[in-house]
């Protein structure tokens, strides 16, 4: 009995075949929208990858429930493929999250100076690879543990060593517009539109500056952009705190010298303080890295509230308790590359804790 109600939850979650064209052709749009960005060829959709794709989306959706890479072949050749999950959405905002969250997350840290293979822009980098001509993408919820899973694969695939500077083309200066795309959502409040958070060709929250030659400026943006989210999920604001940016400052400086981020140990009145970090390249606009972090709201359980490396970044932004900040970056010595640290107090994400601290939004 177990086994045949887990069959009709199952089948509730999966769309029509109608819904699930639908949704295809959006993810391919908006990839064909990006991909023009960067000055290369549209992609087409090739109904061989979206079987392969489906059939593995559906393995991860109703008998995995995690996120797994698989080698796949398409005419004896690897493909690329790129992964996403998130929780108690729909399918229909699914498929727009995953691409938003790959391009979003992932292409302000590319460095088009020293080209080549990142985990952390390895998703950004297969959207906008030159030669790839074909897409298949599969999608699929399970209404058990109110997941969806978006899978793409890309033929001919790309990330391929030694071929990024003619495959990853920097961005143009286009200002077409991106084709709509639907949210499930209900109407949005007018002063909420002057920031559309997921399109990450929307400069209306501000531009970019140079931190090492603006560091006020650069640090004002991420605490503003900070308050402007903690507003809509119904917390007071932040205040800048020099102690914690000289924290901060130290932290990103040590990053900088290695080249490599991690977290430190550091004390703020002999008390522990929690930390968001980025990588990234040349002039950037602070409300965007902070956006970045924010993204991890997309796969946050508000019913099923804890911590998970996925959504961290995105409680402590919005801890009710936290009332300081301190941001501060640091230029790689000889590569157009920083790293950008902020630092809070008291610090957040504290177990059996979340609930009274981390809100759904307005």
């Amino acid at each position: 009995m177990k086994k045949a109600l887990l069959i009709c939850l199952i089948a509730i979650a999966i769309a029509s075949s109608a819904d699930l064209e639908s949704i295809r052709n959006e993810i391919l749009e908006r990839h064909n929208f990006l991909r023009s960005q960067h000055q290369v060829g549209k992609l087409e959709r090739d109904s061989q990858l979206e079987s392969m794709a489906q059939a593995q989306s559906d393995y991860l959706a109703n008998t995995l429930k995690t996120l797994q890479y698989k080698e796949d072949k398409y005419n004896g050749e690897f493909v690329g493929q790129n992964l996403y999950k998130c929780l108690n959405c729909e399918e229909s905002y699914a498929g727009k999250g995953a691409i938003d969250y790959w391009y979003d997350e992932e292409a302000p840290v590319y460095d088009y100076k020293d080209p080549g293979f990142s985990q952390n822009t390895a998703q950004f980098t297969q959207i906008v690879w030159k030669s790839t001509k074909k897409l298949g993408c599969g999608i699929s919820c399970n209404a058990d543990d109110k997941a969806c899973y978006v899978l793409c694969y890309y033929y001919p695939h790309g990330n391929t060593d030694t071929l990024y500077g003619e495959n990853v083309l920097p961005k143009t200066g286009s200002n077409e517009p991106a084709p709509p795309k639907e949210e499930p959502e209900p109407e949005e409040d007018p002063e909420d539109k002057k920031h559309d958070d997921n399109d990450p060709n929307d400069k209306k929250n501000g531009e970019e500056v140079d931190p090492e030659v603006e560091p006020e400026k650069f640090k004002d943006q991420l605490l503003n952009r900070h308050n402007f989210y903690r507003t809509r999920h119904q917390v007071g604001s932040l205040e800048r705190d020099a102690k914690l940016e000289e924290i901060a400052q130290q932290a990103a400086n040590t990053m900088a010298k290695e080249d490599n981020w991690y977290f430190t140990d550091q004390k703020y009145n002999g008390e522990d303080v929690q930390q968001n970090l980025i990588a990234f390249s040349g002039k950037i606009n602070g409300e965007s890295i902070v956006d970045s972090w924010y993204k991890g709201s997309l796969n946050y359980d508000f019913k099923k509230q804890g911590w998970s490396s996925e959504t961290g970044g995105f409680t402590q932004m919005i801890w009710k308790a936290t009332k300081k900040i301190g941001c501060a970056s640091a230029l790689v010595k000889g590569q157009d590359k920083s790293y950008a640290v902020c630092v809070y107090y008291p610090a957040g994400n504290w177990e059996g804790e979340f609930e009274e601290n981390v809100f759904p939004p307005l």
